[in-house]
């Protein structure tokens, strides 16, 4: 399969509100349909929680601010993120995430075309 490029991708890539609090855009996919990935940008407004269900395994790198991921088999324990910083949860983890600041990450993601996010978050404000 020959090298596929997207060039001049975040130059003409705009923000989508997802959500009242999350905003992103896919700026690449796969064609595999069987193992689909998909990378963009995505943003977290300051003073947001979103409580996440992976359906796919994802890779996470904070560009600008903080987060704060909580995993549901250890709720206890706050793992704080900060720009630079890189993350991966595992389809099927449970994560809940806050911002004290306004949170830029880029995301490669296994997500299913047919994927309808309202239903695998649960959104609070805090």
């Amino acid at each position: 399969m020959p090298l596929s490029v997207h060039q001049d991708a975040p130059k003409n890539a705009v923000l989508q509100q997802h959500t009242k609090c999350m905003s992103g855009v896919e700026l690449f996919k796969s064609n595999d349909k069987d193992h689909p990935l998909t990378c963009g940008i995505a943003v977290m407004e300051k003073g947001q929680s979103i409580k996440w269900t992976y359906p796919g395994a994802e890779f996470a790198f904070i560009l600008e601010g903080e987060m704060e991921a909580r995993d549901s088999s250890d709720p206890d324990k706050v793992i704080h993120l900060k720009a630079g910083d890189i993350c991966r949860a595992d389809k099927g983890d449970v994560l809940t995430m806050s911002t004290p600041t306004r949170c830029k990450s880029f995301f490669v993601s296994q997500l299913p075309d047919d994927i309808n996010l309202e239903t695998i978050m649960e959104i609070k404000d805090l």
